[in-house]
């Protein structure tokens, strides 16, 4: 239960009680919070874990240790089976989260008693939101004029978001722009509350006792500075690290900080390593699936390297430069200080990448190129812009006036910390990007790296080869990945996008084709948040065609992200009248010379050796359709490939069905991709008599509370001998052939059904 093991909450809505627990996020019109001892009224039983509440458009107060009551349909937090995708379930048990909940409107939410005001939690809880209101109407409020002249990416707006996000760890208003500015140019660091924040913590909490000493000096009389401010920098840090969520890298920063602060009370002494394999053990103990998280392996693996590497350097740096040795006289060159900073950082950087290379290419299959000038040139501007972010809201609690022109200052770093990002992220090659990894390859990839770092740590003429050897294998090895051709069959996969479509088609020697996008709403774009991490891992660069089925956000919502992101050849679609706001802008990203349509009186497309036919009738109406004519004008697509076939339907209902079949044109496949999402509108039984599947493929979420799909449509294709998968149930489907047998793969297990693992047909 501690788990969620068995917990299976009904897709019914049903009245939740829960109590606060912290504020996990924040942006525009939402809040996301943490809750606790949540009760369903329906089932009449406690809810296990913690829940994962979406407040949108309310803007009701809620502290911790409130008791708060609204009405939603319960979700467990189950990945979707996409090839690329983020382990989202293993985050959630990670954070002790077992359900999710959503509710909008003002009326959503009905707070039932307040909790009480002084339990740390609720104090925490409550600074927080003060601090969160405080930068929301002050930051970018005097700066904002002067940055939006001579800057595009550094609105005030994007300020904002990037200073509550070092501040208090709350991601919300970071929009895609900046995080992926910040991915691109390897500053993707800064946003997570790590080990410089709580040392910039330790730093305003020492200014603090040194002032406090200065108006009273009679406390050192009593107790030494060091010793002094080694007391005050405890709760600090232990205050930090619980408004800043508790986060993983945090808490990894906040134990070691701990741990030489007790040390140096004690009068005992420290050693780094031993702090980090401390703070590793008690997070484990605290958590053993933290292991398995990218903040964990990313944290962990940089401090590692720092601490393998740079006390080393240091020490030798310090030799060369005089500073010790020769009586103990110390060089106080400028331009030596500044080249000994500059080789620390660099060398830092270098220490804190090499580690975690393996994790970010097989995790996010990217590596920045421009890590090191961008830490750089941004080093220096990260320790005023979180000091005095964290030291503007603190003084504006009590002078707003005074905290406003101190935020203002952390506002000036912040622009420039963005536009350093977005300056990086924008250069020639700044990112390379290779597909997911197989166990040997990450291997060997890690041996290269570690090989690396321990001639960094032990730079001699005599051991140039393991860096010249380890460089070179690492080259050879993204050179492999980016250019590997492991396609050697057709292959299609039918991703999971829940209330949607979206499949990648791909021939051996071709980019591939995707057929729809899936949806994007206020909130979600699968193109973000699917398609594009599955091209990543797919190590797709640039796509052949892009079908849109027809102009319906279920279908071409994520469209828009992907041609924004990968290198298009091609549109094709049904020209049906005026196309909406949504396709238009695709095309003019895209290329309006890169848009075609295509029907039954278009030749039919090479893709490969594939060949793609095009059943659809063309439109002949002058204005847009809407309703079940903008369904039966999909795209009606046939790819052949060998004896195989595959029939892609959009969402054609009966109408187009007989139309079809009324044209004479051969529909029978091996495989289809069901209409309509296996709505009960389509999918008649003399349609699915013509086509004769073997293999059925619905794009839809399962359990669906709308009967899509629909038991009668599962029934009738059942009867024409077809084996049915579905999306929603079965996760991304992977249709693979050689020309002559098909092989279906399952992205994941359902229930206590199998996951398939490539089931042949013949």
């Amino acid at each position: 239960v501690t788990w969620g093991d068995g917990f299976s909450p009904s897709t019914d809505r049903c009245v939740v009680h829960a109590t606060v627990l912290r504020l996990w996020a924040s942006g525009d019109g939402f809040r996301v919070i943490l809750v606790e001892n949540g009760w369903d009224d329906k089932t009449d039983a406690y809810l296990p874990g913690l829940g994962r509440l979406t407040v949108r458009q309310n803007a009701t107060p809620l502290y911790a240790g409130d008791r708060i009551s609204f009405r939603t349909s319960l979700r467990k937090p189950i990945n979707r089976g996409n090839p690329g995708e983020y382990d989202w379930e293993t985050d959630c048990r990670h954070n002790g989260i077992i359900w999710l909940a959503s509710v909008e409107g003002e009326d959503s939410v009905v707070v039932a008693s307040r909790g009480a005001r002084w339990t740390p939690n609720a104090i925490v809880f409550r600074v927080r939101v003060a601090m969160d209101q405080f930068l929301e109407h002050n930051s970018g409020k005097i700066l904002g004029t002067y940055s939006e002249r001579f800057s595009n990416s550094g609105t005030p707006k994007q300020v904002r978001g990037f200073l509550k996000g070092i501040v208090l760890g709350d991601m919300g208003g970071i929009d895609h722009a900046l995080q992926k500015s910040f991915s691109d140019s390897g500053l993707a660091h800064v946003l997570s509350a790590s080990g410089l924040h709580v040392g910039i913590v330790v730093i305003v909490s020492l200014f603090a006792i040194r002032v406090a000493t200065y108006f009273v000096p009679g406390m050192l009389l009593w107790i030494p500075f060091s010793k002094l401010g080694a007391l005050a920098s405890i709760p600090a840090i232990v205050f930090y690290c619980f408004l800043v969520g508790a986060r993983v890298p945090a808490v990894r920063s906040g134990i070691m900080g701990v741990v030489i602060a007790l040390a140096l009370l004690l009068d005992r002494r420290w050693n780094s390593a031993n702090s980090l394999a401390l703070a590793a053990l008690i997070i484990l103990l605290m958590n053993p699936l933290s292991l398995f998280t990218p903040s964990f392996q990313l944290s962990f693996g940089a401090m590692a390297g720092i601490f393998v590497v740079v006390p080393d350097f240091m020490k030798s740096a310090r030799a060369r430069n005089g500073q010790e040795g020769s009586g103990g006289q110390t060089d106080s060159s400028s331009s030596r200080r500044v080249t000994f900073y500059l080789s620390l950082v660099v060398v830092t950087s270098i220490a804190a990448t090499l580690p975690i290379t393996p994790f970010l290419l097989q995790t996010f299959h990217s590596l920045p190129m421009w890590t090191i000038p961008a830490n750089l040139v941004t080093d220096f501007a990260l320790t005023p812009a979180l000091a005095f972010g964290l030291l503007g809201p603190a003084v504006g609690l009590i002078f707003p006036s005074a905290g406003a022109w101190i935020l203002a200052i952390a506002d000036l770093m912040s622009w420039f910390i963005i536009e350093v990002s977005f300056f990086f992220a924008n250069l020639p090659g700044s990112v390379i990007r290779i597909p997911n990894m197989y166990p040997g390859e990450f291997l060997l990839c890690f041996v290269a790296a570690l090989l690396l770092i321990w001639f960094v740590r032990n730079p001699e003429k005599k051991r140039l080869w393991i860096p010249a050897m380890s460089g070179l294998v690492l080259v050879l090895l993204i050179c492999s990945l980016r250019f590997r051709h492991e396609n050697n069959e057709f292959k299609v996969v039918f991703l999971n996008v829940g209330k949607g479509d979206a499949s990648f088609a791909s021939a051996p020697d071709t980019r591939g084709m995707l057929i729809d996008g899936g949806i994007m709403n206020q909130y979600f774009d699968a193109g973000k948040s699917i398609v594009r991490p599955f091209l990543d891992w797919a190590g797709v660069q640039s796509l052949d065609r892009v079908l849109i089925s027809h102009p319906q956000m279920d279908h071409m919502g994520g469209v828009l992200h992907v041609v924004e992101r990968v290198g298009v050849a091609g549109i094709l679609w049904n020209p049906i009248g005026k196309a909406p706001p949504h396709l238009r802008s695709i095309f003019n990203l895209a290329g309006q010379d890169k848009v075609f349509e295509v029907h039954r009186n278009i030749r039919p497309l090479k893709l490969g050796n594939a060949v793609v036919t095009f059943l659809g009738k063309p439109w002949s109406g002058e204005d847009r359709p809407s309703g079940r004519d903008v369904n039966n004008a999909s795209v009606v697509a046939r790819i052949d490939y060998g004896n195989a076939s595959f029939l892609f339907t959009g969402d054609l209902e009966r109408g187009g069905e007989e139309e079809l079949l009324a044209s004479g044109l051969p529909v029978s496949a091996t495989v289809l991709k069901v209409a309509h999402h296996g709505g009960d509108t389509s999918s008649s039984m003399s349609f699915l008599k013509a086509v004769s599947p073997r293999i059925a493929v619905i794009s839809a979420d399962y359990p669906s509370t709308v009967r899509v799909p629909n038991p009668m449509v599962l029934e009738r294709l059942r009867s024409v001998g077809a084996d049915v998968f579905i999306t929603g149930r079965d996760g991304a489907i992977t249709v693979e052939t050689d020309g002559s047998t098909i092989y279906v793969t399952t992205g994941r297990q359902y229930g206590d059904g199998p996951r398939m693992v490539r089931k042949a047909y013949r």
